[in-house]
């Protein structure tokens, strides 16, 4: 791997000469980058950002998965760590969450009839001021062994979180869900405007 090593002033003053070693950290300072050497300078997500504003569209620039395994029933669970996504520059983008139920542990109702479990879904945001704004995506409701697909086009502003909400009747169900965000800019770079979050919300 290269190393990276710092040019000092003095190495391009002029009447300075040109020495192996200046010629050898021209050479390895751009390979240390490409190959993360860990002692070179980060480069800023905002210098990879394009000037336009992002606006909404089918490119792909972040992407959270999250799983329930038969969880609490008739309660709102965030999937906070395994299905939120951070926002970070103002601008319009495309949510789109995905959710397929699996096999749901049945329960037996009053009248001796078996009764399927059934759980609505939706996304918010957690914005700025610690506030919940209300859903972008509806209580979508979802049976045993279903699949549901929902998208909206939604402004959005630095530092919001998108998070799924999940809530459970009947009986308890397994939840495979998928949220994206996608912008219109077809040189978006991936997990520059918007990152998975790996932490619960503050």
């Amino acid at each position: 791997m290269a190393k990276y090593r710092k040019i000092s002033e003095a190495e391009v003053a002029v009447g300075s000469p040109i020495t192996q070693q200046l010629m050898h950290a021209l050479k390895d300072n751009p390979l240390s980058y490409r190959e993360n050497d860990t002692t070179a300078p980060q480069i800023s997500y905002k210098a990879l950002q394009s000037p336009a504003e992002p606006s909404a569209g089918e490119v792909i620039i972040c992407q959270a998965v999250g799983h329930i395994d038969n969880g609490a029933l008739g309660t709102s669970t965030l999937i906070t760590g395994k299905c939120a996504i951070t926002i970070r520059r103002k601008g319009a983008y495309r949510i789109r969450l995905t959710v397929r139920s699996g096999t749901a542990t049945f329960v037996g109702s009053d009248d001796g009839n078996i009764d399927s479990s059934t759980a609505t879904i939706g996304v918010q945001r957690f914005s700025g001021d610690n506030s919940f704004d209300p859903y972008f995506l509806n209580n979508n409701s979802l049976g045993d062994g279903n699949k549901l697909s929902a998208t909206i086009d939604q402004e959005l502003d630095p530092n919001d979180y998108l998070l799924v909400v999940p809530v459970e009747t009947d009986s308890p169900m397994e939840l495979s869900i998928v949220l994206t965000v996608g912008v219109s800019d077809t040189n978006a770079i991936y997990g520059v405007d918007a990152i998975a979050r790996t932490t619960s919300i503050p």
